[in-house]
This record gives structure tokens, C-alpha cells and sequence, in this order.
């Protein structure tokens, strides 16, 4: 019985070296593809997507297997291809999918990988599917709020930002109103987990970003809407110290006319 322990035991370890052997080759093979790609001077979409298909195969593998390692290196291949604006349609709908899956696996060290993915693709992404992103951002956030993984919430709030801060965004009004949407329901969401840094983060940029962007009178009706949304949930708490914090946030917008107009509305 020893003796067939031993050699059990002997199997079990050359299996396991031979898949992280293989994966490594996999990863080796696909980091030559997704080069030669990117050198490419007419980069084939088929390729493309097969190769970005296959990457994804690798993620979902990481996450069953709970293997952090694997994760990287693929969601390196992602950063790697998003920063050169190989994707395909609905990739931010994949990326949040694979994120609430891991999610669902109890691995945030994982989505927080992922999460990086997100900040090349969003420097690479046309104008018209960035709302979209915003939206597959709050899903993750709602549910990482949920789970209190509250690190990964921060790094979501800093990909909204991201969006907001792109060259086009400020003009953009579908643009910042998707972001609104975004911060009212984490600064929501935070406000019922008592959780005052976060949502002191959100209420300072937010006014220091709108003081530099003046907005014009559907954004600014969409940023009272959150305003009140926030200011609801406050009230139904009861906290005075985050009440301060909100009505010194209003008091900015208003000395710097962001809200000059639309006070009526509040």
C-alpha cells in the first residue's frame, strides 16, 4: 500500500508540471500570435477574434481552477491587445460576465485583475460604446458593494473616472450622463454600507471634475438626480457627518454655477 501511495503521489506531481508546462506554451503560442498581430499592417478580424476567444478560454479556466497565475498572464494578453485596439463587439460585456463569475466564486483578488483590463479598453473604445462600459462597471460595483469587497468598488470608481476624463466625454452628454447613473447607484449603495471614504472620493472629484466641465442643462437635471438620490438615502440614515459632506458638495457646485440654473429642480 506504501508503495502505491508513493507512485500516486509521484503521478500526481508530473500531471500537475505537465499542465503548468503546457499552459506556459499556450501562453508563449498566443503572446507570438497577439504580436505578430499587432505588427501586422492589416490586422485580420477573424484572427483577431479567435485569438481574444482563446485568451478568454484560458480566464475561464483560471477562475475554476482557482489559479491567480493563469489569471494574469491572460488578462496581461487582454491589457496587451485592448491597448492596441484589437477587441471585439461587446467586450465589455465579456469582461463584466467573467468578472461577476469569479465574483460568484469568491476570488476578488481576481476581478481586480480583470478590472485592470477595463482601463486600456476604455482609452480604445468609440465614443458610442462607452455608455456601455459604464453600465457592465456598475453591475460589477453593485455586486462587489453587496459582497462589501469594497477595494474593488474603488477601482471600479476610478475606471468611471477614466471615462469621464477622456478627451471627448466632457462634450459627450450621453457620455457623462451614463457616469452619473453609475455614481448614483454606487454612491447609494455605499452610503447604505457606511462607507464615508468612498463615497467622500466620489462627492470631491465629482465636484472638482464638474467645476472644470461645466455642464449643460440635461446633465446638470441628471446630477441633481443623484444629488437627491443620495441625499434620500442620508436622510433615511440619519448621519449627520455625511449629510455635511453632501451639502458642502452642493455648496461647491453652486459658488462655481454648475447648479446656478437648476436649483428650482432640487
Amino acid at each position: 500500500m506504501f508503495w502505491v501511495a508513493s507512485i500516486s503521489s509521484v503521478l500526481t506531481i508530473l500531471l500537475i508540471r505537465y499542465y503548468y508546462r503546457k499552459c506556459n506554451w499556450k501562453f508563449k503560442i498566443l503572446t507570438f500570435r497577439l504580436n505578430t498581430l499587432i505588427r501586422s499592417s492589416r490586422r485580420d478580424k477573424k484572427v483577431a477574434q479567435r485569438l481574444l476567444k482563446q485568451v478568454y478560454v484560458l480566464l475561464h479556466k483560471s477562475i475554476a481552477s482557482n489559479d491567480t497565475a493563469m489569471a494574469y498572464q491572460a488578462i496581461d494578453l487582454l491589457k496587451l491587445a485592448f491597448g492596441y485596439g484589437i477587441m471585439r463587439q461587446d467586450e465589455t460585456v465579456r469582461l463584466m460576465a467573467i468578472s461577476v463569475a469569479a465574483l460568484n466564486e469568491k476570488q476578488p483578488d481576481m476581478v481586480s485583475f480583470i478590472l485592470d483590463a477595463f482601463r486600456p479598453l476604455i482609452r480604445q473604445l468609440s465614443p458610442e460604446c462607452i455608455p456601455g462600459a459604464a453600465e457592465q462597471l456598475t453591475l460589477i460595483g453593485v455586486i462587489a458593494l453587496k459582497q462589501r469587497q469594497n477595494f474593488l468598488v474603488a477601482k471600479i470608481t476610478e475606471c468611471i473616472f477614466l471615462i469621464m476624463d477622456r478627451g471627448d466625454a466632457a462634450k459627450d452628454e450621453k457620455i457623462i450622463t451614463a457616469a452619473l447613473t453609475s455614481f448614483k447607484a454606487m454612491g447609494v449603495l455605499s452610503l447604505r454600507r457606511r462607507d464615508v471614504a468612498l463615497f467622500r472620493e466620489m462627492s470631491t472629484r465629482l465636484s472638482a471634475w464638474f467645476t472644470a466641465n461645466q455642464p449643460n442643462e440635461e446633465v446638470a437635471k441628471e446630477l441633481i438626480s443623484m444629488l437627491t438620490a443620495w441625499l434620500h438615502r442620508i436622510v433615511g440614515i440619519n448621519n449627520m457627518a455625511l449629510f455635511a459632506m453632501i451639502e458642502e458638495f452642493t455648496d461647491a457646485l453652486i459658488q462655481s454655477k454648475v447648479l446656478d440654473s437648476q436649483l428650482e429642480l432640487l
